[in-house]
C-alpha cells in the first residue's frame, strides 16, 4: 500500500513485539495501554432532519502498535518513500495501518479564553510544543457491552482527567460540537476535532486552573504549562502569524475550526490566513 519500502507482514510482527518488549521496561515511562483505532467510516445523513452522520467501526490495537507504525511511516517519510501514500486522498482507513483514535478537545471558559498546554519532557512526541490542553485517546473501556461508544461520554471522561472538571452528562451534551474527523498523515491516527463551550457556566479558567493544580486532573504530566488564549479574533490570528510554529499541526486547527463555529473568525479569513501556513509540511 505504501510501496516497497515498508517492511512485510513477517518483519513487521517483529518490530511490534520488540515494542511490547520495550514498552514492559520499567525504565520506560510509558506503557503499553489499550488503544482503539479506525477500522472503518461510513458516511451518511439523517434521513429526517438531513444531518450529518459519521458510522465509526473500530479494531483493539495497543500503544506499541502506535509507536510501530508511527516510527515506521516517519522513516519512510524522511526518506522520501512516503510520497505516493500521502498525496492520495484518504477516505477510508486501512485496519492494519490504522495506529488509534483520539479527541481533541477546544475548550472555551466561562469567562472567553481557550486553554492550551505546553507538552513536556516526558511526553512521547512533540515536546516544548503548544497543544489543545484536552486530548484523549479512545480505548476499548470506553465501549459498552455491544462494542457501542458514546463519545459524549468520552468527552466527559477527558475533562475529568485532563482538567480535573467533573461535568454531568446533561451538561457535556449541551456544551459540546463535533467539528470534523481528521487524520495525521505521517502516523495514520486518526482523531475527531471538539469544541466544548462553557461560557453559560461557572467553569472560568481560574477555577479550572485551581481544581487541576490541586490534583484533580490525572493525567497533567504530558504537559508542564498552561496558559490561555482570548477567544476573539485579534488573539487567535495572533497565534496563527506569531506563534505558528510552536504550535502541534492538529492542535491548531481545531483551534481554527472552533473560531469560525463559533464566528470568532470567518470563513473567508481563515481561508486568508490558511493559505501561508506552513502546518501541513510539519510532523513528529
Amino acid at each position: 500500500m505504501v510501496g516497497a519500502s515498508f517492511p512485510d507482514g513477517q518483519e513487521l510482527q517483529i518490530l511490534y513485539r520488540q515494542k511490547q518488549l520495550l514498552l514492559n521496561s520499567p525504565d520506560v515511562p510509558f506503557w503499553n495501554g489499550s488503544q482503539l483505532a479506525l477500522q472503518r467510516v461510513t458516511r451518511r445523513r439523517d434521513p429526517m432532519i438531513e444531518d450529518p452522520i459519521l458510522d465509526l467501526q473500530f479494531v483493539n490495537k495497543d500503544y506499541a502498535n502506535f509507536l510501530t507504525i508511527g516510527e515506521l511511516f516517519e522513516d519512510l517519510r524522511e526518506s522520501g518513500a512516503l510520497g505516493d501514500f500521502v498525496s492520495r486522498q484518504i477516505v477510508q482507513p486501512d485496519p492494519l495501518l490504522a495506529t488509534d483514535f483520539g479527541l481533541i478537545i477546544n475548550v472555551v471558559t466561562a469567562d472567553r479564553k481557550v486553554i492550551i498546554a505546553r507538552r513536556s519532557n516526558e511526553a512521547y512526541s512533540w515536546n516544548g510544543f503548544w497543544h489543545i490542553a484536552v486530548a484523549e485517546s479512545v480505548t476499548k473501556q470506553d465501549a459498552d457491552t455491544g462494542g457501542h461508544i458514546d463519545f459524549l461520554k468520552v468527552v466527559g471522561r477527558a475533562l475529568k482527567e485532563e482538567l480535573g472538571l467533573s461535568v454531568d452528562e446533561e451538561t457535556v451534551a449541551r456544551v459540546t460540537t463535533f467539528h470534523a474527523l481528521n487524520i495525521h498523515i505521517s502516523r495514520h491516527s486518526w482523531m475527531l476535532f471538539v469544541n466544548v463551550n462553557f461560557t453559560d457556566t461557572s467553569h472560568t479558567f481560574e477555577s479550572i486552573r485551581f481544581q487541576r493544580s490541586s490534583g484533580g486532573g490525572r493525567d497533567h504530566w504530558e504537559s508542564n504549562d498552561l496558559r490561555v488564549i482570548e477567544f476573539n479574533r485579534k488573539s487567535v490570528l495572533s497565534e496563527l502569524t506569531d506563534r505558528e510554529s510552536e504550535w502541534i499541526p492538529f492542535g491548531l486547527w481545531c483551534l481554527l475550526l472552533s473560531a469560525v463555529a463559533e464566528r470568532v473568525l470567518t470563513l473567508e479569513e481563515l481561508k486568508e490566513v490558511a493559505s501561508s501556513l506552513s502546518l501541513k509540511t510539519r510532523s513528529r
